[in-house]
C-alpha cells in the first residue's frame, strides 16, 4: 500500500487511506538528515543545563526533554530533544537538519571549560519513525528487542521521549562505534498521534529498512504526509519558522520546552524577563485557509490585515485528510489576534490572486519534561544530572 502526496489526483488513493493507516495500523518513514549529536564526559549534563531553557541536570537515565538552545541574547538558535540513555554514559541531542551546524561553534565556545565531548553522529546513524496504534507490535515484526527484557508495552506506556537501549535480532554488535550504534528507541507523539523513533547506526539501519519493508505491513510514510502532520501540531522547524531572530516565547511552546525555575543558563535573563514583566510582540500561529483548493504558497509571503503587513507566512501543507490547506506564520499580536482574518497576494499566469486565512492558535500539549507530572518537584530532586 502507498499514498500519493497530492490528494488532488484523480488517479491518486483517497486522500483518507492515510489517515484511516495513521488512525488504525502504522505508517514508517526514515528521517536520515536529521541532527543527532551525543554529548559524554563527566559534564555532560551540567554543560546542556548550562545552554538550553530546559531543566537537564533533573532528567534521570531513560528519560527526556524538550528545550531551546538560546544565545547570550536568549535568542533561539535550535529546539532540540535531550534523551539520558538508559545504559550507557551519553545524552542525546536530536534536532532538525542543519541543526549541528548551526550550533556547532556555540558548543565548542561555551564547553571549553567543562568536561564535555559531543560528537555529531547525524551522518553516521539514521532514524526510522514510526506512527500509529500498532507500533508496539511493527517493533517485533522488525526483530528489536529491549536489553531490559519483556515487551515494549512498557516504552510505549511511558512519557513522550523516554529512551530504551535494544538489540537487533540476528545481527551481531560491532565494538567500533564508527560501523554500527545498536538501536535506541525513543518515545514519540505527533499530536493525538503516537509511535516510536529507532535512533540506529547505517549497518543496522540496512536490516532495520529490509526488515520494515518485507515483516511490518504497514505502509511508508511520504514526506508531504509528516510535514502536513508537522504543521498540523505546530511544531516549528529549523531554518524554516524558527530562527536566529526569534525568541523562545514566540514559539507558544513555554510548557513544553522552557523551565522558569531551573536558575541561570546562557540567554537566562531575557527568557525571565519576558515571562515575569512583559510579552513578546509576535508569535508563531496557524493559519487556516479559508479555501479548500488554495495553492500552497512560498515561505516568507507576508501576511496582510486591513492593507497593512502584520506577519510572515513560514510552512504550509494540505492537511493531512486532503480537507483545506493550513499554515503556519508568525503574525504580530497585537494587529492579528486569534480569529482575525489575514490575507496574502499571489503573483499567478493570470493576474495576482488574494487569498484568505484566520488566525488560530497553536494547539495544546502537555509538558514534554517527565518530571513535570509528579505534584511537587524540589531541588534534591535534581540530583541525578551528571551520574546518568
Amino acid at each position: 500500500m502507498s499514498f500519493d502526496d497530492d490528494p488532488r489526483d484523480d488517479d491518486a488513493p483517497r486522500p483518507d487511506l492515510f489517515l484511516q493507516a495513521l488512525l488504525h495500523d502504522a505508517v514508517w518513514i526514515e528521517r536520515t538528515d536529521r541532527t543527532r549529536i551525543a554529548f559524554t564526559g563527566a559534564d555532560r549534563a551540567k554543560s546542556l543545563h548550562n545552554l538550553t531553557t530546559q531543566n537537564i541536570t533533573a532528567l534521570k537515565p531513560g528519560q527526556g526533554a524538550e528545550g531551546f538552545v538560546t544565545t547570550p541574547q536568549g535568542k533561539t538558535l535550535a529546539l532540540v530533544t535531550v534523551h539520558v540513555d538508559e545504559r550507557d554514559p551519553i545524552l542525546w541531542v536530536r534536532s532538525d537538519a542543519g541543526v549541528a551546524g548551526s550550533v556547532s561553534s556555540h558548543f565548542s565556545k561555551y564547553c571549553a571549560l567543562d568536561e564535555t565531548t559531543w560528537t555529531d553522529h547525524s551522518a553516521s546513524t539514521t532514524e526510522f519513525l514510526i506512527l500509529g496504534p500498532r507500533a508496539e507490535e511493527i517493533l517485533e515484526r522488525v526483530g528489536l528487542r529491549s536489553t531490559a527484557g519483556g515487551s515494549w508495552a512498557e516504552l510505549m506506556a511511558s512519557p513522550e521521549g523516554a529512551i530504551r537501549n535494544a538489540t537487533l535480532e540476528g545481527l551481531a554488535e560491532v565494538a567500533d562505534p564508527a560501523l554500527s550504534l545498536p538501536p535506541r528507541l525513543i518515545r514519540e507523539r505527533f499530536g493525538a498521534h503516537h509511535g516510536v523513533t529507532i535512533l540506529t547506526g547505517l549497518r543496522e539501519a540496512v536490516t532495520i529498512r529490509s526488515r520494515l519493508a518485507e515483516r511490518a505491513e504497514c505502509a511508508p510514510m511520504p514526506p508531504a504526509k509528516l510535514e502536513a502532520l508537522r504543521i498540523e501540531i505546530g511544531l516549528p522547524r529549523f531554518g524554516v519558522d524558527l530562527t536566529a531572530d526569534h525568541l523562545p516565547q514566540e514559539f507558544d511552546r513555554d510548557a513544553r520546552a522552557i523551565n522558569f525555575t531551573k536558575g541561570c543558563y546562557l540567554g537566562q535573563e531575557t527568557v525571565a524577563r519576558l515571562d515575569a514583566l512583559g510579552h513578546v510582540n509576535k508569535m508563531l500561529r496557524h493559519l487556516k485557509f479559508h479555501s479548500v483548493n488554495a495553492p500552497l504558497p512560498p515561505s516568507g509571503t507576508t501576511l496582510m490585515k486591513d492593507d497593512r503587513p502584520v506577519g510572515t507566512l513560514t510552512s504550509v501543507a494540505r492537511l493531512v485528510d486532503g480537507s483545506g490547506v493550513l499554515g503556519l506564520g508568525m503574525v504580530r499580536i497585537k494587529q492579528a489576534p486569534p480569529g482575525s482574518t489575514v490575507v496574502l497576494t499571489l503573483d499567478r499566469p493570470g493576474g495576482p490572486s488574494t487569498w484568505a486565512m484566520d488566525i488560530l492558535p497553536l494547539p495544546r500539549f502537555d509538558s514534554l519534561h517527565p518530571l513535570d507530572s509528579q505534584d511537587e518537584v524540589t531541588s534534591g530532586d535534581s540530583k541525578v544530572s551528571n551520574d546518568a
